[in-house]
């Protein structure tokens, strides 16, 4: 039988900003709000810290997140993939990716470091309208596929 797994964000399951509260996007159902309530890692050595501090804390894991491109993916998740890879390496802690747009090459070097994503597949409109992005729902479905 299939277990269904539910993780409460506090205190063993907190969010991460990988952006802190910058966001290029401000889209209509969020203006960049719900980074507030994120702890800011906007460095890998941040990153790295606060990965460690969590699994001293008895976390176990978090959602990394963060604040928006112009193009809808996740601003400064390139320069953070070493960092993830080598905290999921140090410490075990699961990783909750809220992706955002992701091209297939970031997907692959995302392997093995992050355990599960949470990706809305949003209709055109709501993408154009209320994103604001030049996208559309077959751009959110490549990412489901990568």
């Amino acid at each position: 039988m299939p277990h269904l797994k539910v993780y409460h964000p506090m205190p063993r399951f907190p969010a991460l900003s990988l952006s802190g509260s910058v966001c290029e996007l401000h889209c209509q159902h969020c203006t960049a709000t719900y980074l507030a309530g994120m702890m800011p890692v906007t460095t890998p050595e941040m990153l790295l810290a606060a990965g460690r501090r969590l699994q001293e804390r008895g976390a176990l894991g978090a959602l990394l997140s963060g604040g928006s491109t112009r193009e809808g993916a996740i601003l400064s998740l390139k320069p953070m993939l070493a960092a993830i890879r080598r905290l999921k390496a140090e410490t075990g802690l699961l990783f909750n990716l809220h992706p955002g747009l992701l091209d297939e090459s970031t997907a692959a070097m995302l392997a093995g470091a992050i355990d599960f994503a949470s990706l809305e597949i949003p209709s055109t409109e709501t993408v154009q309208r209320v994103f604001g992005l030049q996208a559309t729902t077959d751009d959110y479905r490549a990412t489901y596929v990568h």
